[in-house]
C-alpha cells in the first residue's frame, strides 16, 4: 500500500474555492511510485482550473501506471482519514485547507459517474477503492 499527499495546489486559487482550499491524497494497493507521482503532477497541471470538488472526474489521457489500465481519477471524501482529520484544517491563513480524495479509475467510467451518480458508483460491487486493476464498472 502507498499514500501520498501533495502540498502546493492551495497555494493557487479558484473562483470555486470558498470554504477552503485543496490538497489530494491518494492510497492505493501498489509499491510503484508512480501513482503518487501522478497526484503530485495532476494538483500542478490543474492548479486553478480544476475545484477538485467530490465528484469531479479527471480524464489523464494515458495509463497512470505501467502495472494498470487506469486513466483517469474520481476526487472524493479520502478513505484513511477520519473527518476531523481531512476538514477544515487550519493553517494560520485566511483559508483552511480540506484534503480530497483522488481514486484511480478507468476513463470509460467517467460516463457511468456522470450517468449514474458518484453514489451509486462507489456502492458498486466491483469498485475497490485500492485496487489498481479491478475490473471496470461498465454500468
Amino acid at each position: 500500500m502507498i499514500t501520498a499527499i501533495t502540498y502546493g495546489l492551495s497555494l493557487g486559487n479558484h473562483p470555486d474555492w470558498k470554504l477552503g482550499r485543496p490538497e489530494l491524497i491518494i492510497t492505493v494497493d501498489s509499491n510503484d511510485t508512480s501513482w503518487t507521482q501522478v497526484a503530485g503532477y495532476v494538483a500542478d497541471t490543474l492548479r486553478g482550473n480544476c475545484p477538485f470538488f467530490y465528484g469531479n472526474t479527471i480524464n489523464f489521457r494515458e495509463k497512470i501506471s505501467d502495472e494498470s489500465e487506469m486513466d483517469a481519477f474520481l476526487v472524493f471524501a479520502p478513505s484513511i482519514l477520519e473527518r476531523k482529520d481531512f476538514a477544515n484544517i487550519e493553517i494560520g491563513l485566511d483559508y483552511k485547507i480540506n484534503i480530497a480524495g483522488l481514486y484511480p479509475i478507468y476513463a470509460s467510467e467517467m460516463d457511468v459517474i456522470a450517468k449514474n451518480g458518484v453514489q451509486k458508483f462507489w456502492k458498486h460491487p466491483n469498485f475497490d477503492l485500492y485496487n489498481v486493476n479491478r475490473k471496470r464498472i461498465t454500468e
